[in-house]
């Protein structure tokens, strides 16, 4: 009754619709057993993404991991890097094999795009499907894909960039959860590594709350906060209509057709006091 309260006034302020938050008999159990709370920090600081970079095994679990940081990909989107042409309607889009001649043929060009099909992205309550968008891509990083690419990905007939490459599934497309299973593999070695004292005691230390989506919600709070900064507006004073809200949501596939639109995104001012926080202190 409490959260049915809340969201009434919400949806009395403009922020979100009225829920009909209720709880049925045959869940009452799970709820009273589930007492564990996750209190993780939502926004990793760009020297722990690199640790965790740093500890991948081969190329292609180091792509999956900064795919999240730097792209905003949800694990399941990993699965939209195709390698050739696609249509979409009417409209051809690049593929990867496109953008690696595009970055060939033009060295001064820093960014490359992408559009992801809105069939591999999360689906919208009641829209039937997900969200298509655009994906900025350095050229750093579309460095990283060619070298994958041309180095370490194994013979494959699949249109997927990124490909299985264990013995029993060798050139088979990824699935949905194998960015996620990589972060946890990579965040219980991290975690061995603090309990060792092989890290730094001063900077950000991975959490065990922590899952793959934290480094989506990362990316975003960093283009909210460099959005903030470049158009000089304070944090907390943005409002959920700005340039601000609305491109962070276009860039992260937030829906931004409804008024639950800024709900979403409002999580990253939150997330944005705590990049100062690290970075005051002196660890990003």
């Amino acid at each position: 009754m409490a959260l049915r309260y809340y969201y009434d006034y919400l949806a009395m302020s403009g922020l979100t619709n009225a829920k009909n938050i209720r709880l049925t008999a045959k869940n009452k159990k799970v709820v009273r057993q589930n007492t564990k709370k996750r209190t993780a920090v939502k926004y990793l600081t760009p020297e722990l993404r690199s640790l965790l970079y740093r500890q991948t095994a081969s190329l292609r679990d180091e792509l999956l991991l900064r795919t999240g940081g730097e792209l905003g990909l949800r694990s399941k989107e990993n699965q939209g890097l195709l390698l050739d042409d696609f249509m979409v309607g009417n409209k051809k889009h690049h593929g990867f094999k496109s953008l690696f001649a595009q970055m060939g043929a033009m060295p001064d060009r820093d960014e490359f795009t992408y559009h992801l099909q809105g069939k591999y992205t999360k689906a919208h309550r009641n829209s039937g499907g997900g969200k298509a968008r655009t994906l900025y891509i350095h050229r750093s990083l579309l460095s990283k894909f060619k070298r994958y690419y041309d180095e370490e990905r194994p013979e494959s007939s699949e249109d997927t960039l990124l490909v299985n490459n264990s013995y029993s599934h060798i050139g088979t497309a990824i699935a949905k959860s194998t960015a996620s299973r990589t972060f946890t593999k990579i965040k219980k070695r991290v975690l061995a590594m603090q309990v060792n004292g092989e890290v730094g005691q001063f900077g950000q230390m991975v959490e065990e709350d922590h899952t793959h989506h934290i480094l989506r919600h990362s990316f975003g709070t960093d283009k909210f906060y460099e959005l903030c900064q470049k158009n000089r507006i304070a944090i907390d004073d943005v409002s959920p209509t700005s340039l601000v809200y609305l491109t962070v949501a276009r860039l992260m596939g937030h829906s931004a057709e409804n008024r639950e639109a800024p709900t979403t995104t409002k999580t990253y001012i939150r997330s944005c006091h705590i990049k100062e926080m690290f970075e005051h202190r002196g660890v990003s």
